[in-house]
Formats: structure tokens, sequence, C-alpha cells
């Protein structure tokens, strides 16, 4: 909007050698607002099972925050049996949500994703490094992270949080699964 109004106030002023420069930093400012949208569409979505399955689904994201973030992130899995359609659309939703609460924390370089399902209870273990120190004890209270804590206490779960490793957070989520899942 700056921009905008500079090239406004340039015109009314007969300044018009001020007039390139602020439209190219309206187009840059333009370009990383639309770049940044289609990175939030793609984030967001729809989740389709028969698209070749919960790895395929997250490479989209995983690329995303790799690349906003100059790392890595990897998902292990060890499931006691295949998830239903309907939880695996929950575990694609939770590990985006985890991955946007994790970024919030001062963009972490790299995030260990660990989803774990033994009988009707899900796992998912984020281990991470943020850039900032933020005190195990106030983790939760941070608020994307209070947000992620809400959403899974709504479907029944729990978020707790633990320092594995001096200089590491994770974040525990443990989510109940119908018997069909």
């Amino acid at each position: 909007m700056l921009a905008a109004e500079t090239c406004e106030h340039a015109v009314r002023l007969g300044r018009q050698d001020l007039i390139p420069d602020q439209l190219a930093m309206l187009r840059r400012v333009l370009e990383q607002g639309v770049g940044r949208l289609r990175h939030l569409m793609g984030d967001l979505r729809p989740y389709q099972p028969q698209a070749g399955g919960l790895e395929a689904a997250l490479q989209a994201p995983f690329r995303s925050f790799t690349s906003r973030n100059n790392g890595a992130v990897s998902l292990t899995q060890d499931l006691d049996r295949p998830l239903s359609n309907s939880a695996e659309t929950l575990v694609y939703r939770l590990i985006l949500e985890t991955l946007w609460t994790v970024q919030d924390l001062n963009e972490p370089t790299t995030v260990h994703l660990a989803l774990t399902a033994r009988g009707d209870v899900l796992h998912l273990r984020a281990r991470f490094q943020p850039l900032r120190d933020v005190p195990p004890a106030e983790l939760l209270a941070v608020k994307r992270v209070a947000l992620l804590r809400w959403r899974v206490q709504a479907l029944g779960g729990t978020v707790t949080q633990s320092a594995p490793e001096p200089g590491q957070s994770e974040l525990l989520i443990r989510l109940p699964l119908s018997p069909s899942a």
C-alpha cells in the first residue's frame, strides 16, 4: 500500500522520476503475496486417499516447508494396521497443523515426525530444534501450540511437550482412533 500511495503522491507532485522504483517495489510485494497465497492454497488442498496415500499427499507440503525453512522434514510410520480413509484424513490434517505450529516457533530447519498407531491410539511425535529458545515449560503456552492443543483436545486427545535433548523440543500428540480406523 505504501508503494501505491507513494506513486499517487509522486503524480500529484509531478515527480515522475519516483514512479518506476515505486512500481517495481509494488510489483515485488504483489509477487511475494501471490506466491504466499499459492503456497497456502497448496497446503490447504484437500486430502484424497485414492491419490497415492498419505506419504504421497504429504510430499507437496513437505517440499513447501523445506523451501520456506531451508531444511528438511522426515516422517516415519509404525502402524499395527492400515488406517481407514477417515483416519488417514485426520492424520494428514494433524501433520499439516503440526508443521504449521512448529514453523511458527521461529522456523526450525529440521522436523522429525514419527507416526505410531497401536490399537485404538494414534501418536504423532514432532521433534525439532527451534532457532530461538523456547523454554520447555513455556512451549505449550505459545499461541500456535495452544491452538493445536485445543483442536486435539476437541478430538479427545492430548498434546504434551518435552525437551528430549538440550536445544531440542518435542510435541507429542495422542489421539484416540475409532475401532474402525
